[in-house]
């Protein structure tokens, strides 16, 4: 190589070497800075955080075990039971139409997934030829794609025999 090129290598190496220096210096320099001017989080930031991030439900047990929903997670930490309030619950009753708009209508109306449609007589003859109580035990236990009570446990048996009879009345 010649003397010239020597030189620009030289040159070349150097300004290299010395960007380097001046990177290396400027990451120094910001995290020296960044450590005098950090004062931590805003405390209302952190409060709005936190009430963001708040749980959705609490679930406490009798054996003073309360459960913390949140968005992921179930925590688990023990509290002091709280009094037990008994709340009475009155019992929703309808009758057939009620029923029937509440937990037949889905599939009924429409004949969804094979069901006999409401006021169709002739969807509804070869079930009718079986006899009410067998229309009462498929609507109580289910049968082929109904659900038992179409879904809705909690009603009464009596409650869905009167949706039965509602919707053969029709289809009579």
């Amino acid at each position: 190589m010649s003397e010239k090129q020597d030189s620009v290598v030289t040159n070349f190496s150097m300004l290299i070497l010395l960007m380097t220096a001046m990177t290396v210096g400027l990451i120094l320099l910001g995290t020296i800075i960044s450590k005098i001017t950090d004062t931590g989080p805003d405390p209302m930031e952190v409060a709005a955080a936190d009430a963001r991030i708040e749980p959705v439900g609490r679930v406490a047990l009798t054996d003073g075990t309360l459960f913390i929903a949140g968005s992921m997670a179930t925590q688990a930490k023990p509290v002091e039971p709280e009094p037990e309030v008994e709340v009475a619950a009155a019992p929703v009753v309808m009758d057939g139409e009620g029923v029937y708009n509440t937990a037949c209508t889905t599939c009924h109306a429409t004949g969804l997934a094979g069901a006999p449609k409401y006021g169709v007589a002739a969807d509804w003859e070869a079930r009718l030829a079986q006899g009410i109580e067998v229309l009462y035990d498929h609507s109580l236990n289910g049968f082929q794609a109904m659900p038992a009570k179409g879904g809705f446990a909690h009603l009464p048996d009596d409650q869905i025999k009167l949706a039965v009879d509602y919707m053969v009345t029709a289809a009579k």
